[in-house]
């Protein structure tokens, strides 16, 4: 019976450790004082906390999980389960400032990844013209569809391309030696045009992990995630999703027509791959009503 046990203690044991290491892999600080962002590579499916919900703000749209806690808190931790059938664990602790407001999870960082994820298939038979479902999700959070294609979809975007952008003031961010500008909005059969420029002052290329538009409430002094809506595009113009040392890039997204009010900021997050050089804009409600038509 002896053998057996130790047997038993000899299989598990290096998987719970293998498992409590991954865990540690991730840390999470949350501060009351900001939205903090959780990336995962594919959609959230599930999310389980080790603590209670009612004293947090929580929201999640598509791979993206917005938390902030209202009050300070004892260190616990949080499990979420992908689309892709992928399980990430986490420990999470409170801070008066958080070193980082955005978490970027990779692949890597799942406790379990199943065989499908490895084994690569070949892609399913889309029809003539098409865009397959999975181009479809990643153009919708990240804009990396072609750039032709969008152009070639809306003639509105030459035009906006071929004009000198509007708003010279007050319209950008600067942060590690990359710069992101709204050069101009745009208004045409009840479609905004939002124009950026994306440049990278720096040696290293600059690869695009997400591009995201998302309207949050101010509410004394702070934005939290209960009062964050996410955007979706329509359509998407981004010459790919790399920028070269010491290049830039144009980038058009389209949406239906919307206003915001005073209390509320239209946010545009842009967050490298495998990197930290995030950037964030905020656009007023001014700023919207501003736009310019296309002729």
């Amino acid at each position: 019976m002896k053998k057996y046990n130790t047997l038993v203690f000899l299989i598990v044991a290096p998987l719970i450790y293998g498992l409590s290491a991954a865990a540690q892999g991730k840390k999470v600080t949350l501060s009351s004082n900001q939205v903090s962002q959780l990336i995962f590579p594919s959609n959230i499916k599930k999310i389980k906390c080790g603590f209670s919900t009612k004293y947090f703000a929580i929201e999640n749209f598509e791979r993206v999980l917005y938390i902030q806690p209202l009050i300070p808190f004892e260190a616990s931790n949080m499990s979420v389960v992908t689309q892709d059938n992928n399980f990430y664990t986490f420990p999470i602790q409170y801070g008066d400032s958080s070193a980082s407001s955005i978490y970027i999870f990779t692949t890597e960082d799942a406790l379990f990844m199943p065989e499908s994820n490895i084994i690569a298939t070949p892609p399913a038979e889309v029809p003539e013209g098409a865009i397959p479902e999975t181009d479809q999700e990643r153009t919708a959070t990240t804009g990396k569809e072609s750039s032709a294609s969008s152009a070639e979809q809306d003639p509105n975007i030459k035009k906006i391309l071929s004009r000198k952008g509007y708003i010279t003031s007050q319209n950008g961010i600067r942060y590690k030696s990359l710069s992101m500008y709204l050069k101009g909005i745009y208004i045409k059969n009840q479609e905004l045009y939002f124009r950026l420029e994306i440049s990278n002052n720096s040696y290293i290329p600059y690869e695009l992990n997400y591009l995201g538009f998302s309207i949050r409430t101010k509410k004394k002094g702070r934005i939290t995630a209960q009062e964050t809506l996410q955007l979706t595009p329509s359509l998407v113009y981004m010459p790919g999703g790399k920028i070269q040392p010491k290049g830039s890039a144009e980038v058009i997204y389209k949406f239906p027509q919307f206003t915001i009010g005073k209390n509320k900021l239209l946010m545009i997050d842009l967050i490298e791959e495998s990197g930290e050089r995030n950037l964030t804009l905020p656009v007023n409600d001014e700023t919207i009503l501003e736009a310019q038509p296309v002729f």
